[in-house]
């Protein structure tokens, strides 16, 4: 991961384990400093008993264990590992009644950016394993100012008889997911911030903000900010709760700045989440009442035109900004089923109102300029990647390009055995996240009809079994649990995903 946040982003997984059965795991991992100065990577792990095999140790005691390695590697060497047996409680069934198995690991390791590798094995039932890989980034430098990893909790309370879940006279326990259901009102993040004493010597404070940004255009969301004055120390802990009851469906940041004097930005973090409200009308009141006289809009006087230039901007809109759209759209037989007491006219204004608050959210300097880019673009992946009853844009090759850029990379692959055809699209750096894959494959094996699959990049599709679905073509399996099929001759997908080239 090349972006630099001086920290790693706080990740969540859940896991399929194994090809015979399934061992589901919710899984967070963050970085901290202790007292020495030394970093440190945190994971908190959560398995479903239900999904471990349970076997007789005694009479009428049974127990499952599952065995946890975690590797961190360098050019191929590794620089540190951990290997743990996570035994369940003891059960007076093979059916389970916990709740659930946890464990928590803290795992010093230096700065600088590594391979991880975390393996699961069900001792139980050894034929049950899996890999997950990443890289990490680790940035905390002794005496210089660096941000901890951001961590969502669930709850947080003074430590009366210390636990695994003791950390500075607290008991945090996390909340593992990136995922706020529509019944879930409040969330709360904690983090630290180190070394002000040695950054702000000269003036002994600094201010801290904790607030929430639309992940797909930045803006602030005004009603979820926070910002503190603080004295300089070595370490600032950081607790925030947020009232998200009115947040709109969407994909955010929360983000942690530290700034000086002069109000410049001298460390920040920020960390990835969904919200679920679909009950919240989504609709901001600017984007229906834009002033359009005068603009480059008002000379786009054809309905149709206008339904068409609104379609294009799918790939690059919004959550919020999609669902109003719909309405704005009409259905196959021309029909605005959700404007019907409203007349021709002023449904085309409304169609011409949401089109220029759109551009002027993207470039209130000079909107029209953003949409002409934007339009040259849309005509060069109708151009590669548009099929019959079908243009380009519509396309995910075409949604990942207009939304993301050119790619630095692509290596397509049409005549692998056993693979159906696929592309691999690599970018260096896309917003907030480095290092990014996606692979497209294309099942029809005629058209130019290539579909997502899989990707790394944060909020696009995740399948972890897209290997045995690439692979289908010629090994066909029922099992839903099957991530990767055996290695065959002259497969080299695993080569060109973890190389892109």
């Amino acid at each position: 991961m090349k972006k630099i946040f001086n920290i790693l982003i706080l990740i969540f997984l859940l896991i399929p384990i194994c090809s015979q059965a399934q061992i589901r795991a919710m899984m967070t991992y963050t970085t901290f400093m202790d007292v020495e100065q030394s970093p440190y990577l945190e994971t908190f792990i959560n398995i479903d008993p239900l999904s471990v095999k349970y076997v007789n140790i005694s009479e009428g005691q049974y127990q499952g264990i599952v065995e946890i390695t975690m590797v961190f590697k360098q050019n191929d060497k590794i620089i540190t590992f951990s290997k743990v047996d996570l035994s369940t409680p003891l059960e007076q069934d093979t059916i389970p009644k916990s709740i659930n198995i946890i464990d928590i690991q803290r795992i010093a390791i230096p700065n600088g950016e590594f391979e991880f590798e975390v393996s699961f094995i069900d001792k139980n039932n050894p034929s049950s394993n899996s890999v997950y890989k990443d890289v990490i980034t680790i940035n905390h430098p002794a005496k210089k100012l660096s941000i901890s990893g951001m961590q969502f909790i669930d709850k947080m309370e003074k430590t009366i008889k210390p636990s695994i879940f003791t950390k500075h006279n607290f008991e945090i326990f996390p909340y593992i997911s990136d995922f706020f259901p529509e019944k879930v009102n409040q969330m709360m993040v904690y983090a630290e911030i180190y070394n002000t004493n040695f950054a702000y010597s000269d003036t002994g404070e600094y201010v801290y903000r904790v607030f929430v940004e639309d992940f797909e255009n930045g803006r602030i969301v005004s009603n979820l900010f926070r910002m503190k004055k603080e004295k300089a120390s070595p370490i600032k802990i950081i607790t925030q709760s947020f009232d998200i009851s009115k947040l709109p469906s969407g994909n955010y940041n929360l983000v942690l700045e530290v700034r000086n004097r002069e109000n410049k930005v001298d460390a920040f973090n920020k960390v990835f989440f969904q919200k679920s409200n679909p009950s919240l009308p989504q609709i901001p009141s600017d984007m229906t009442t834009a002033d359009i006289a005068n603009t480059f809009v008002e000379r786009i006087t054809s309905k149709d035109t206008l339904a068409y230039y609104i379609d294009y901007l799918y790939p690059i809109s919004t959550l919020m900004e999609r669902k109003y759209a719909l309405n704005l759209l009409p259905d196959n037989k021309g029909k605005h089923k959700n404007l019907e007491d409203q007349s021709e006219e002023e449904i085309k204004l409304m169609m011409q109102r949401y089109f220029y608050h759109f551009w002027t959210t993207r470039n209130e300097a000079n909107p029209e300029e953003a949409w002409e880019k934007y339009k040259l673009e849309v005509g060069r992946v109708n151009q590669q990647f548009g099929i019959k009853n079908r243009p380009g844009y519509q396309s995910e090759r075409g949604r990942v390009y207009l939304k993301y850029g050119p790619p630095n990379s692509i290596n397509s692959q049409t005549r692998e055995p056993s693979a159906y055809p696929y592309e691999i699209w690599h970018y260096y750096q896309i917003p907030e996240q480095g290092n990014v894959r996606f692979i497209f494959y294309n099942r029809d094996l005629v058209t130019n009809n290539y579909e997502l699959l899989h990707s790394d990049a944060r909020g696009e599709l995740k399948d972890y079994q897209w290997q045995t679905k690439l692979q289908k073509r010629q090994n066909p399996s029922n099992n839903p649990d099957l991530q990767k099929v055996d290695p065959y001759w002259g497969g080299k997908v695993d080569e060109y995903w973890e190389r892109p080239r």
